[in-house]
């Protein structure tokens, strides 16, 4: 084995990660409750940087009010996010990091509760996870507007000077609500599980031209009645991958939230089998996460080509210098995924 593999360049679309290490998207609720960047939330992200992280995404940030999950979530849904934004940007750049955006509806997940509106979802089936409020059914004129939500906000990131946009497809929030048998019950058009992200994937491209752009989704939700791995699998190919950058595998849905935050006991590095195929498959980089805590870990996920680079949250979360300290082979604080974080 390479002894460190995770410190070879990556690209991404028209960017170059330094290594292979990515701080993954993680709620932190660090934001103004309208959705506005705070000074916090700045210098969680830019601790992230400084400690070696090659790309530092923030938290899945709502692109419509209606889409809002936490009471101080980030939120892309209207310009004025976009000073907020830029400081951010500034201060990740600083640190030679890259900056990414994870965009995202919470679809059935966000509830009145927070974010002042009735949730809406491709069909009215609720989540008692968060609190059971029921969804209204998009319309298509309605999932039109979300489409077009996302393209305005990748193109406010862009003008803020992000480099990379994910995609949030996975976790069960609304582009995953589409994909999945359990919760697209439709016959329209919209019946069609690839439809809804393929469209979203043309709006980005269109009104965020050149930005690097990527997928995250969940390789299945371990759910009766849902994404199973096979499914997943069909599911992407129907995806138009080919105007993407990469790939980022997680799994899991609210109803499993267990395969999404996994405990202490369950294995290190347990999902990159699952990403495997991906890798292998398509011509894209293709990341993953799942308890990825310990440099050996990392390395034997990149050098035996199950992934191409690493997610990490609650990793990054214990010890912002993970990165460096696996590059210079220095110690580190070990996270234990006691989910305190949480």
């Amino acid at each position: 084995m390479t002894a460190r593999p995770f410190a070879a360049p990556l690209d991404l679309g028209n960017v170059r990660l330094r290594n292979r290490f990515v701080s993954a998207p993680m709620e932190r609720n660090y934001c103004e409750v309208d959705g506005t960047m705070t000074d916090e939330y700045i210098a969680y992200l830019e601790r992230r940087a400084a400690g070696g992280a090659a790309l530092v995404f923030t938290e899945a940030s709502y692109v419509r009010a209606d889409g809002k999950g936490r009471v101080r979530q980030m939120g892309v849904d209207v310009d004025e996010r976009i000073p907020g934004i830029a400081k951010m940007a500034e201060a990740i750049h600083a640190q030679g990091a890259l900056v990414g955006v994870e965009l995202n509806h919470g679809g059935r997940t966000a509830q009145s509760s927070v974010s002042g509106f009735v949730p809406v979802a491709p069909s009215p089936i609720p989540c008692a996870v968060v609190g059971g409020g029921m969804p209204e059914q998009l319309d298509g004129d309605d999932i039109e507007h979300i489409i077009e939500c996302f393209g305005e906000a990748a193109a406010r990131c862009q003008q803020a000077g992000v480099d990379v946009i994910s995609l949030h497809g996975g976790h069960g929030y609304l582009i995953h609500q589409f994909l999945s048998p359990a919760y697209n019950h439709r016959d329209d058009e919209w019946a069609d599980p690839a439809l809804f992200v393929n469209k979203v994937i043309d709006a980005v491209r269109a009104m965020a031209p050149g930005i690097a752009l990527g997928l995250r989704f969940s390789a299945f939700e371990a759910v009766d009645g849902g994404l199973d791995a096979e499914t997943t699998r069909a599911r992407i190919d129907a995806i138009a991958t080919d105007r993407l950058d990469f790939l980022d595998v997680s799994a899991g849905n609210y109803e499993s939230g267990q395969w999404i935050i996994q405990p202490g006991e369950w294995p290190r590095g347990l999902l990159a089998p699952f990403s495997e195929p991906y890798t292998r498959d398509f011509d894209l980089p293709v990341g993953v996460a799942g308890r990825i805590s310990s440099p050996e870990v990392a390395a034997q996920i990149i050098e035996s080509g199950q992934a191409d680079f690493v997610s990490m949250a609650r990793t990054l979360h214990a010890d912002p210098d993970f990165p460096n300290r696996a590059l210079d082979g220095g110690r580190y604080r070990p996270c234990i995924a006691c989910n305190y974080c949480i």
